[in-house]
């Protein structure tokens, strides 16, 4: 095992240097399979990694640090490992400004998994064939997850009791699961493109806490079974027993050519399907989306409107 750590730094009294400080100086490179990054700092992949089974390719246990894959790519021979793990479960300490950016992950379990981060970043990377996800959060806040690729991943975005995070400008295609979030709240999901998917994106709960307070906008979601979709988790027997996502506004979407473009409705795990809780009232606003089909309450997703184009198409998303 290779353990990369970086000289300590000298710091000045001056809090507001610090930041500046630890990501100073020249990049430290990082060659071989199971390394580790314990210090502040910028790092590099100077060339591709084929990690072997029970192998962990990369993880990173500190603050402030740079990881730019310059265009090389990790792999995993089998997707039993994660490819860069940032924090540990069994440690809860929360790590910030992690950055990672510039290359491809592929055949892992997850891709990038990131456990309590605190503005961390993934930005122009590629996730491909990873067994369980391209991008998974763990009670993350403040994370950007941006301009990535996703394809043939099983998830590619997924997170779990996260807030104040954003996710934007990514493409997904063939991943069984697109974006799905559970318990997610204060969060941006905007101008992503989804297409040929099972769920393609999904705001659910996280035990007894719902995905709420969320923006869903700008988003193209095309070719999938469920399009947009609010969901609970019960069944029709036992009634809901995690909660319905509410209060989230979905506003300005894309979601035509999927089995149902959009829906707020209670999964059934069971069954492995969808349907609307009888009575139920309408619990998020759904404003001026483009779509054909859809299934929920009653009057719950106003009149469709002819969108020219939405943000995932290209622009920013302001």
């Amino acid at each position: 095992m290779k353990r990369l750590e970086k000289s300590r730094w000298i710091f000045l009294p001056a809090l507001i240097l610090a930041a500046t400080t630890t990501l100073a100086g020249p990049p430290q490179a990082v060659s071989e399979c199971d390394s580790y990054i314990t210090e502040p700092g910028k790092y590099w992949l100077v060339n591709d990694l084929y990690c072997d089974p029970g192998v962990r390719p990369v993880k990173i246990l500190a603050s402030d640090v740079m990881f730019d894959l310059a265009g090389h790519s990790i792999n995993c021979a089998v997707g039993d490992r994660s490819g860069i793990v940032v924090g540990d479960d069994m440690v809860p300490e929360v790590f910030s400004n992690v950055r990672i950016r510039n290359g491809s992950i592929n055949g892992c379990a997850v891709g990038a998994l990131l456990w309590f981060t605190d503005g961390a970043r993934v930005t122009n990377m590629s996730f491909s064939g990873n067994s369980e996800s391209g991008v998974t959060l763990v009670e993350a806040q403040n994370n950007i997850i941006q301009n990535n690729q996703f394809e043939g991943d099983f998830w590619a975005i997924s997170s779990y009791a996260g807030t104040g995070n954003r996710y934007s400008h990514n493409a997904v295609r063939y991943s069984v699961i697109g974006i799905e979030m559970y318990g997610e709240t204060d969060s941006r999901i905007t101008c992503n493109s989804v297409d040929q998917g099972y769920f393609s994106l999904t705001l659910g709960p996280s035990g007894p806490m719902p995905s709420s307070g969320n923006l869903v906008r700008g988003n193209l979601v095309t070719g999938s079974y469920l399009g947009i979709v609010m969901a609970g988790i019960g069944t029709p027997e036992d009634g809901l027993f995690q909660p319905q996502s509410t209060d989230n506004l979905i506003h300005a979407n894309i979601a035509m050519g999927n089995w149902w473009d959009m829906a707020e409705v209670i999964y059934d795990p069971f069954a492995d399907d969808v349907f609307v809780e009888p009575g139920a009232a309408c619990q998020n606003t759904w404003k001026n989306n483009q779509f054909y089909w859809s299934l929920g309450p009653p009057d719950c997703f106003g009149v469709p409107v002819d969108l020219d184009e939405v943000c995932a198409m290209g622009g920013d998303d302001d």
